[in-house]
């Protein structure tokens, strides 16, 4: 049969300092079996300076908890000029964007500025035009934050899913943020409104070393269930505490505005795979690697895949017309390792003590 896509679930805790280039702390967890009137120019005031965690899965709609979507996409709830949103958790890019729907408008300023996003390969993302709300998630505020108020979108696996839109949470360069730097073009650099979420709550907290970030992306023995999971803001969920004296990964390349770092080693059965970077001037046998929450699916080299996949017991091919769809059986017990500052402490993609189940 026909599986679903390789698939990542882990505890990532990003740490970000003032500068916005650092080292990324890690920890893995083993998968179980199974028209704005503004001139700029001015500081915005924030209203809570509060360290928080949001909460975890599990809990209702109300109350900003984390959700988890088919082991494919994770959420928080926040609130937009009064209304209530749920985003998904995207560690790959920078802006937030929400989609209108029919439960009615927030109370948000819209500005002329239009902005394009395109995400994966450009073929797919969102239109709109800038918008200015109070912003809320948990105990955290911002009096004013920028997002897109999207007109039209091409991103799918999102509003089926009951997602209205999406909380990037990469670096604030403007080289990864086309709000800011479009806030920033029209308004100057100190219209701070226009920065990222994150970057406006780390701003208002003061505190170097509370600027990280932690998700726990958790499923459940079945693949079908889910169970547990956090994003917290400043603080590590209490399983997790030990993760702060973990070896660290450092950001690869150093100064990009992306969360990369370098993956060194990928073996199926124990037996190491050959890796060949397609990034110019990458560690050789070291894949550049983009951790990236808001992409349901794993991507890998070419060559990479069809060495993973034929190592799989009982793995066939099957080819039509330019798609070529690796085929799995699903009571394949594999171990497929990733290996990531020297330890190999995940075990694998999928369940069965962990099935790698693909097509890619």
């Amino acid at each position: 049969m026909k599986c679903e896509s390789l698939s990542l679930s882990f505890l990532i805790v990003l740490a970000v300092s003032t500068s916005w280039v650092t080292a990324t702390s890690l920890g893995f967890r083993r998968i179980p079996k199974s028209s704005i009137s503004s001139t700029g120019g001015s500081l915005l005031p924030f209203t809570s300076s509060a360290v928080h965690p949001l909460g975890t899965s599990g809990a209702g709609p109300g109350n900003n908890s984390i959700n988890n979507h088919l082991d494919v996409r994770y959420s928080a709830n926040i609130t937009l000029g009064g209304k209530e949103f749920v985003v998904a958790l995207d560690t790959g890019s920078t802006d937030l964007w929400v989609l209108p729907d029919d439960r009615g408008e927030g109370r948000y300023n819209i500005t002329d500025l239009s902005v394009q996003m395109r995400y994966g390969d450009g073929s797919y993302g969102v239109d709109g035009k800038i918008a200015v709300a109070p912003f809320q998630m948990g105990t955290f505020n911002v009096s004013q934050q920028a997002f897109l108020h999207v007109d039209s979108f091409t991103v799918r696996g999102l509003k089926e899913l009951g997602i209205d839109g999406l909380l990037g949470l990469s670096f604030d360069f403007v080289t990864a943020s086309p709000i800011n730097r479009a806030v920033t073009a029209r308004w100057g650099q100190n219209a701070t409104w226009g920065s990222s979420v994150l970057k406006n709550i780390f701003s208002q907290d003061g505190h170097n070393g509370s600027n990280f970030i932690a998700l726990d992306l958790s499923r459940t023995d079945d693949l079908e269930d889910t169970d547990g999971g956090s994003f917290s803001i400043g603080e590590y969920a209490e399983p997790w505490k030990a993760v702060a004296q973990a070896p660290k990964l450092y950001q690869y390349p150093q100064g990009g505005d992306r969360w990369t770092t370098l993956l060194e080693g990928i073996s199926v059965g124990g037996t190491p795979l050959n890796l060949s970077s397609l990034v110019r001037n990458a560690t050789e046998g070291r894949l550049v690697t983009l951790l990236d929450t808001g992409d349901p699916t794993a991507v890998i080299p070419r060559n990479v895949r069809n060495d993973l996949y034929s190592r799989i017991p009982g793995a066939v091919t099957f080819t039509q017309g330019e798609s070529r769809t690796w085929l799995i059986p699903c009571n394949t017990t594999t171990i497929v390792e990733f290996t990531f500052g020297g330890f190999k402490n995940l075990d694998g993609l999928g369940s069965m003590d962990n099935t790698v189940r693909g097509r890619v």
